[in-house]
């Protein structure tokens, strides 16, 4: 796994032994993202991580450890503003870590 940040607005990917999940650019109206992931892009989603007041206008990520490496999970990230909607990005499909 390469440390080099992907130049997508959001990114989820095995370093080492750990999960990254970031983002950059994002909208800067956001006041909460939200990551979530789910086993199929059907759902059902539960919530992994809320990040309020998040970094928009750079680079961000988590790095976070748990005992689903070996099995493949969609992940995706919502924005809001308020309770308003503002993105839903695309499931984003973690390979094992084999």
């Amino acid at each position: 796994g390469s440390s080099t940040p992907p130049t997508d607005e959001f990114w989820v990917q095995h370093i080492q032994q750990s999960i990254e999940i970031g983002w950059r650019n994002i909208a800067t109206a956001t006041d909460r993202a939200i990551v979530s992931r789910a086993v199929a892009t059907s759902g059902p989603w539960t919530d992994l991580l809320t990040q309020t007041s998040p970094v928009t206008t750079d680079l961000y990520f988590v790095r976070i450890v748990d005992d689903t490496l070996n099995n493949p999970y969609y992940y995706r990230l919502e924005l809001f503003s308020g309770t308003a909607l503002l993105k839903k990005y695309d499931p984003i499909l973690l390979e094992p870590l084999q």
